[in-house]
């Protein structure tokens, strides 16, 4: 059987494989205490998965891409496939991708389905707590399907190389042809790159401390709120120094194009903002956490006229904007000042899970607020009670957060300039809260004032 042959048949049968947690779940097991050597040997298996399983996954998979010669595809040049180095490679995949599969599956311990809470006893888990085994088996069930995908990919590419390497002598070339293979080679090439990087994210994410993650999904919280921010000021900008046109539309094109504005400018009903990515996101978004999409505020770039009469209320909505960054830089690593504590390294999966789920929407109850004053189209277009709504759940989960927080940091002794204990929130986090009532009060009071009169 020659080598294209072959290898094609060895990649229909990677992309039937069958590398998959069952129902994206680990095992069933009781809620009971496990030894300090279960854990041992789980935080041993960790390891050998995060330095030795995926990165010879990785490195399977990017020599396969070289084995086809699509390392030169972005050139604009021809890839020249070497299918026997490819079935070299095709047959580690199976072991390697099997050896991924049992240690996770072997984390089980961590991982206590069939009850409705996280674990409140795996406080001395390290990092096989629960909430991190169930996080890296959802990895690794989004990666397998791209696998999938990615070897179908894999050997289309190689059926559709095999039948011109086989064509007569005489056959004229097709340019077309060409294109398809260009076009496919790509496919291969992008899709190698997305499985590759989500590997190297379960890789970082389960080497990261309970806080790193927890800080991750702050972090991008505080991007999104800065990237609205923006938006936001760009849209008054443009307001303010927008020119009438010199060649006045016809009425039905104004029309057309004042409903396009607002189409454009209000957030989908159903649409929510997080931290997915992804790029996971992540890349918001691959990354994803959760099942939060994100909107694409690039996509916002046309212009926006916003009602200038309204331009007191939509300053006072932007504090907002900053002071939910505010709020969340002081849970981050910056360049300017690092938070003086970490995270109880003794904190369960339970606890974990619930301090990231009350911060989680901190970001989307001030979009609300925002998207409610700021794209309105008069003063009587606001809905005074659902600004009030959103602004009592923003508070109530700003509380909720600062609560659990105060639970669950750890001040850092070693920090010089670290506030005492008994003072650690009153210095870092009381202002930022006092901040916020005194913006909504304000937001809240301008609007009852302007609507009385």
């Amino acid at each position: 059987m020659e080598p294209s042959v072959r290898i094609i048949s060895e990649l229909d049968s990677l992309a039937r494989g069958t590398w998959l947690v069952e129902d994206d779940r680990v095992g069933t097991h009781p809620e009971k205490t496990f030894s300090g050597r279960k854990v041992s040997v789980g935080e041993a298996l960790l390891v050998q998965v995060q330095t030795r399983s995926l990165p010879a996954l990785r490195q399977r998979l990017t020599g396969l891409v070289t084995a086809f010669g699509l390392d030169v595809v972005r050139m604009g040049r021809y890839a020249k496939p070497k299918f026997d180095d490819a079935l070299e490679i095709t047959p580690q995949l199976v072991p390697i991708l099997t050896l991924i599969q049992e240690s996770i599956i072997a984390l089980a311990p961590a991982v206590i389905d069939g009850f409705p809470c996280p674990s409140k006893i795996d406080h001395d888990y390290g990092f096989v707590k629960r909430f991190r085994c169930l996080g890296l088996a959802e990895k690794f069930a989004v990666l397998i399907p791209k696998l999938r995908t990615l070897f179908i990919y894999f050997s289309d590419l190689a059926q559709l190389l095999n039948d011109i390497n086989n064509r007569p002598a005489d056959f004229e070339p097709d340019y077309d042809e060409d294109l398809v293979v260009y076009h496919a080679s790509l496919d291969v090439t992008e899709l190698a790159e997305q499985s590759c990087k989500l590997i190297d994210d379960m890789i970082r994410w389960s080497q990261q401390s309970d806080f790193g993650i927890l800080q991750e999904n702050w972090k991008q919280q505080s991007d999104l709120l800065f990237k609205v921010l923006n938006r936001v000021t760009s849209h008054i900008y443009d307001t303010v120094n927008y020119k009438e046109p010199e060649v006045p539309m016809d009425e039905d094109a104004a029309l057309e194009e004042d409903a396009r504005f607002e189409e454009d400018a209000r957030f989908p009903e159903d649409a929510r903002f997080d931290e997915d990515g992804s790029e996971e996101n992540s890349e918001r978004g691959e990354a994803v956490d959760d099942d939060r999409s994100i909107i694409d505020y690039d996509q916002l770039s046309i212009f926006i006229r916003l009602n200038q009469d309204l331009f007191p209320h939509i300053h006072r909505s932007t504090v907002l904007l900053r002071l939910g960054r505010i709020f969340f830089l002081k849970l981050l690593n910056t360049p300017r000042s690092k938070p003086p504590f970490t995270l109880n390294p003794r904190l369960s999966s339970h606890d974990w899970v619930c301090l990231k789920e009350v911060t989680k929407d901190i970001d989307s109850c001030i979009f609300n607020i925002v998207e409610a004053v700021v794209y309105a189209e008069n003063l009587d277009d606001i809905n005074l009670e659902d600004v009030s709504a959103f602004a009592k759940e923003l508070l109530h989960r700003l509380d909720s957060s600062m609560a659990l927080l105060a639970f669950s940091l750890y001040p850092i002794p070693s920090r010089i300039d670290s506030p005492r204990p008994d003072s650690l929130f009153k210095s870092w986090f009381f202002d930022v809260r006092a901040q916020f009532s005194v913006a909504l009060d304000n937001l809240l009071q301008g609007l009852n004032i302007n609507r009385d009169a």
